[in-house]
């Protein structure tokens, strides 16, 4: 896993800084985490504050999901709503008196850090109406790799021994054994009557499509009145899809994260998938996500939806590799025919003429 280096994330942040415009000189708003450290999944606490005049009122912005989604994405951000709202006076020796403030309920999927963009407030005052925004700031992510892990570890060199000779020719003469026992056994004398035995049948290989299907009838029934059974539903849907797409589309699906699939199955060129695929994909994984890390509790009509789209997610799929498959069958065949026409010809080109005696001359 790459991690940011600490000084790519400041010169990105600078960048941003850069063509981000200045607060307004008569209100001022920032955006801070109040976590003392973050990691992935965890439930955070956004806190807006927005310094004005005593007359003026401030609007916070309203985080609104998708309709069947508990949260709304912002930057590197889910936001799954505001929790309260306050006012206080800073102090006679403030150029502000009164400060806003409002916080959000958000967590983060990223990894290393996250990208937290302006976080803009409306103030309406005597003077007229301003928008004023925060400053973008990015925000460390722990990660669970060790900070002195730059790459894999190799293994132990192997002990040496003092060289013995004896196991070896006792592996041999064994070998040699087996080898002449096993040529006994095909050569020996088979008696009159007694039918040859026949090779065990291999059990045919489950498609990814037949096994897909099969694991998401089986969360059909399952109980989601718990947490803890919603967290364990989700956990197998996600490893359902994850499982098909890995043997369906040759991708390392299980071994990615849900940003990494996404942007995979958007620049995979050599399978032909529609095109709301990718988005389809992430939409349905980030909601197992959240239930798995975040322990987001999905209503069970969500859950239910959720199930009966990724059924219908991998029917458009298969469809769509069906009918690509049907278009190179024809293709080939065409192909074919094509080769077998002028092979038909054999290479035969126009005749010369033949060049014949002039009789028309009188015989002499």
């Amino acid at each position: 896993m790459t991690q940011l280096r600490p000084f790519s994330a400041a010169i990105g942040l600078l960048l941003v800084s850069a063509i981000t415009p200045p607060a307004s000189p008569a209100q001022l708003v920032r955006a801070y985490v109040a976590n003392d450290s973050v990691t992935v999944g965890d439930r955070l606490t956004l806190v807006v504050v927005a310094e004005h005049a005593r007359e003026d009122t401030v609007a916070f912005p309203d985080f609104r999901p998708e309709p069947g989604l508990p949260g709304a994405r912002f930057g590197d951000l889910i936001v799954f709503g505001a929790r309260n709202e306050g006012r206080y006076f800073q102090g006679a020796d403030r150029e502000y008196l009164v400060a806003d403030t409002i916080t959000y309920e958000v967590a983060t999927f990223a990894i290393d850090s996250a990208f937290v963009p302006q976080v803009a407030a409306t103030i309406t005052g005597p003077s007229g109406v301003r928008r004023v925004a925060s400053q973008p700031f990015f925000l460390p992510v722990v990660s669970l790799v060790p900070p002195d892990a730059d790459s894999m570890q190799d293994i132990t060199p192997l002990a040496s021994f003092g060289r013995r000779w004896w196991p070896l020719l006792l592996g041999l003469m064994l070998l040699a054994g087996l080898w002449f026992a096993y040529r006994w056994w095909r050569n020996r004398p088979v008696s009159e009557g007694v039918e040859s035995e026949v090779p065990a049948m291999r059990e045919p290989v489950e498609r990814p499509i037949d096994e897909l299907l099969r694991r998401l009838k089986a969360l059909e029934s399952a109980n989601l009145e718990t947490v803890e059974s919603v967290r364990s539903y989700f956990v197998e849907l996600a490893d359902a899809i994850r499982t098909y797409l890995e043997r369906r589309l040759q991708i390392p699906a299980l071994e990615q994260t849900t940003t990494e699939l996404f942007h995979d199955l958007k620049t995979l060129r050599s399978i032909d998938v529609p095109d709301e695929v990718p988005g389809e994909v992430l939409r349905i994984l980030e909601q197992a996500d959240l239930a798995k890390f975040a322990r987001q509790r999905h209503s069970e009509d969500v859950s239910r939806r959720l199930l009966v789209q990724s059924r219908t997610l991998a029917l458009d799929i298969e469809n769509s590799l069906r009918a690509a498959a049907e278009r190179e069958r024809r293709a080939a065949a065409e192909k074919a025919r094509a080769e077998a026409a002028i092979a038909g010809d054999g290479g035969s080109g126009p005749r010369e003429p033949v060049e014949t005696a002039d009789t028309s001359r009188d015989e002499r």
